[in-house]
C-alpha cells in the first residue's frame, strides 16, 4: 500500500496549484481528456463538448464490416451500351451496382488477446468473489448469464427461457433453456440452478444481497421439473431479475461448488469457453467449448475462436502502448488520457463506446465515519470540490459534471436534484463549525491516473482548510476496504441505473451493518421507504418517480461527492470482428458495452 500525506497551508496554496497543474499538463499528451477509472462491483459515452448525448464521435457498430470497398456486382457493371444494329430493339436492364460493403463471413480459429485494467485476485466463483469490470470480461466467457441487458437497457432472459412472477412479485418461476450442459458434461438443469442460487445465498458478499429476500434457499426454492424452479421470496420484489445483472447471474456448476476452497481457481460453467489456466497477475487462458449450445443465425456453431488470453495490465498507458504494438487485440479502457488518440488515430482499429446506462464516478463517503456522520461535513467537502476544474483537467470536457447516481437517459435522472454547488467560502465556514475534524483519508487504486486525480481533489479541499492523506491500494483491497467500512473517502465508480432494485443493495440501511454492501453506510429513512415502494410495482412511470425522489435525497443529504459520468471504450484491432456482440437466442442484441463489460461469444479473427 502506498501512503502519502497531502497537507496544504493557505500560504502555499497558489504555488501548489501551479505545480499540480503543470504536472497534470505534462501528463496529458493530448488536448482532450475525460474521466477516471475507479471500480464497479457485481455489476459504465460522452462527447467532445459538455453534453454526453451530443458526441461527435461515431460509435462503431457492434458488428463492424470490412473496409474492402464496393463489390464488383453481378457481372454487368460497366458493360458497353446495347448495339441496336445487332437486332436488339429493347435496351437490356442491368442491376445497379451494389453500394453495400460485403458482409464478412465468420472465420474459425485463432487466439484473441485482451488487455484488462486489473487482476481479479479473489478468483472465479460467482458466490464468493468480488467482481469488477475486468472480472466480468473473463466470467462472461466461462459462464453464460441467466439474464443480459438488451439494447433498450432492459433485463432479458438469456440462459433462462423465461422468468415470470405471481401478481404481487413474491414468487418467481425461472425456466432454463433445454439441453444445457456444463463444461464437465453434467446437466445444467433445475437442480443445478437451485444449487447455484443456494450457494449465492450462503456466500459472504452475495449472501448479504440474497438472504434478506430469500431466507432459506433449501426450503424456499422448489424444483418444478427438469428445467424450472419456483422461488418463494420473503416479500414482493418486482425487480428481482435485476439482482442477476452482476456476478450472481453467472450460472456455475454444482461440481465447481463441490470443490470448496479450490472452487475459485476452477470455474465450470456453460459458457462458450472453458477454463484452461491462470497465472495471477500475468494471464488467464480460456479455450473453445466444443459442445457449446449456441449457433449463429446461419446455424454455424459458436464460438469461432480457439482461445482467449486475458492479460491484466493496470497501467492504462502501458495497456495502450501494448495495443499499439500489436500484442493486444482488444483493450478495455476508461482512461481519459487515451480518449482522443483512440478516437482520432488509425493506428488502433475499431472503437466502440458506451451508449447508455453509464456508471457514475464519485467520491464514496463513509457516512458512519467521523466527521462524515455529520451532514455538515459532507456538504462542506462537496462545496469545496472544484468539479469544473476536475472536469477540465481529468475529464477534458468529454463528459458532463454529475449531480447524482443516475446518468442522463436513465430513470431517476434530474437536471437539478438539489445537490450542493461549488462554494468554497460556504464550505470553509461549514468545515470550521466541526469540532476537531482532523486529517481525512482519501483512498484510491494504484493506477497513476487515479493518483493524480486524488491529488487534484485534495488540493481543491485544502483551499477550505481540509487536510488529506492519500492512500493507494490494489483494486481487490479497495473493494475489501469498502465492504469492511475501513475508509473515510474513496474514489469510486458504480451505479448503472438499470433498475431501482439493482441499486437497493448499495443504499438501503438493511445492508449498512458490519460487512456491508451499502458501502457508504447510508441510513436514510426516506430512501428506505422509497426503495420498499419500488418493490411493489413494475410500472415504469411509478419507478421513475421513485428514482427521482431517491435522487433528491442524495442531493439534500449529500451522501456522496459526485464527479462525472463514465465513458467506457472498447478499442480493437482491424482483424477483430463482432467484439461486444451478443445475440439473444430468440433475437435481438444485448448492449455492446454495459458498465464496461463486453461479450466475446460471437467474436472472430479475420486473419
Amino acid at each position: 500500500m502506498t501512503h502519502t500525506t497531502f497537507t496544504a497551508t493557505r500560504s502555499s496554496l497558489h504555488a501548489m496549484k501551479l505545480i499540480i497543474r503543470k504536472l497534470i499538463t505534462r501528463k496529458l499528451r493530448f488536448a482532450c481528456l475525460a474521466v477516471l477509472v475507479a471500480l464497479a462491483l457485481i455489476a459504465t459515452a460522452c462527447g467532445n463538448d459538455d453534453s454526453a448525448s451530443e458526441s461527435t464521435t461515431t460509435t462503431a457498430s457492434p458488428t463492424p464490416v470490412t473496409d474492402s470497398g464496393t463489390p464488383e456486382g453481378d457481372g454487368t457493371d460497366g458493360a458497353e451500351p446495347t448495339n441496336p444494329d445487332a437486332g436488339v430493339t429493347e435496351p437490356q436492364e442491368t442491376a445497379p451496382p451494389s453500394t453495400e460493403p460485403p458482409v464478412p463471413q465468420p472465420v474459425y480459429g485463432g487466439t484473441l488477446v485482451v488487455g484488462l485494467e486489473a487482476e481479479t485476485t479473489s478468483g472465479w466463483n460467482p458466490a464468493t468473489q468480488t467482481c469488477a469490470v475486468a472480472c466480468h470480461y473473463v466470467m462472461s466467457t466461462i459462464f453464460d448469464p441467466l439474464f443480459a441487458v438488451d439494447a433498450d437497457g432492459n433485463m432479458k432472459p438469456y440462459l433462462l427461457e423465461s422468468a415470470t412472477s405471481n401478481e404481487d412479485f413474491s414468487e418467481w418461476t425461472f425456466t432454463l433453456r433445454p439441453n444445457l450442459t456444463f463444461h464437465d458434461g453434467t446437466p445444467a438443469d433445475a437442480a443445478a440452478l437451485k444449487r447455484h442460487i443456494t450457494e449465492s445465498v450462503g456466500g459472504l458478499l452475495t449472501g448479504i444481497i440474497m438472504r434478506p429476500i430469500l431466507g432459506n434457499a433449501q426450503e424456499d426454492i422448489e424444483i418444478i421439473d427438469d428445467r424450472s424452479i419456483l422461488i418463494r421470496l420473503t416479500g414482493p420484489v418486482s425487480g428481482f431479475p435485476s439482482i442477476f445483472s452482476g456476478q450472481i447471474g453467472y450460472f456455475a456448476a454444482p461440481s465447481q461448488y463441490d470443490l470448496g476452497p479450490d472452487s475459485a481457481r476452477n470455474p465450470i460453467g456453460t459458457g462458450p469457453f472453458t477454463f484452461d489456466s491462470w497465472i495471477t497477475d500475468d494471464r488467464l487462458i480460456v479455450t473453445k467449448n466444443e459442445s457449446y449450445w449456441r449457433t449463429d443465425e446461419q446455424g454455424n456453431a459458436l464460438p469461432y475462436l480457439d482461445s482467449i488470453i486475458f492479460r491484466p495490465i493496470p497501467d492504462s498507458d502501458a495497456r495502450r502502448l501494448v495495443l499499439k504494438s500489436g500484442n493486444l487485440h482488444i483493450n478495455n479502457d476508461q482512461d481519459p488520457l487515451n480518449y482522443p488518440e483512440f478516437r482520432d488515430s488509425e493506428d488502433f482499429g475499431v472503437l466502440v463506446e458506451e451508449e447508455k446506462l453509464r456508471e457514475t464516478v464519485y467520491v464514496l463517503i463513509n457516512n458512519e465515519s467521523e466527521p462524515f456522520n455529520d451532514v455538515r461535513a459532507r456538504r462542506a467537502v462537496i462545496m469545496c470540490t472544484d468539479t469544473e476544474l476536475y472536469l477540465q483537467l481529468r475529464a477534458g470536457n468529454n463528459t458532463v459534471i454529475s449531480n447524482g447516481p443516475f446518468s442522463p437517459g436513465t430513470s431517476g435522472y434530474l437536471e437539478d436534484p438539489g445537490y450542493p454547488s461549488y462554494d468554497p467560502d460556504a464550505g470553509r465556514a461549514l468545515w470550521s463549525e466541526l469540532e476537531a475534524p482532523g486529517t481525512i483519508a482519501l483512498t484510491t487504486t494504484n493506477n497513476p491516473f487515479n493518483r493524480t486525480s486524488t491529488e487534484l481533489l485534495a488540493e481543491s479541499w485544502s483551499d477550505c482548510g481540509i487536510d488529506v492523506d492519500i492512500d493507494q491500494v490494489d483494486q481487490s483491497q479497495l473493494i475489501s476496504n469498502a465492504i469492511g467500512g475501513n475508509f473515510q473517502l474513496m474514489l469510486w465508480r458504480q451505479h448503472t441505473g438499470v433498475h431501482v432494485e439493482a441499486e437497493r443493495v448499495w443504499w438501503h440501511s438493511d445492508n449498512a451493518q458490519g460487512l456491508a454492501v451499502n458501502f457508504g453506510r447510508i441510513r436514510n429513512d426516506t430512501m428506505d421507504i422509497l426503495m420498499d415502494e419500488a418493490r411493489l410495482t413494475d410500472d415504469p412511470d411509478e419507478l421513475r418517480e421513485i428514482a427521482e425522489n431517491i435522487n433528491r435525497q442524495f442531493g439534500e443529504q449529500a451522501h456522496n461527492i459526485w464527479l462525472n459520468w463514465t465513458l467506457w471504450q472498447m478499442i480493437y484491432a482491424n482483424s477483430v470482428r463482432n467484439a461486444g456482440t451478443l445475440t439473444f437466442p430468440d433475437g435481438g442484441l444485448a448492449l455492446p458495452l454495459f458498465a464496461g463489460k463486453a461479450y466475446l461469444t460471437e467474436t472472430w479473427l479475420d486473419e
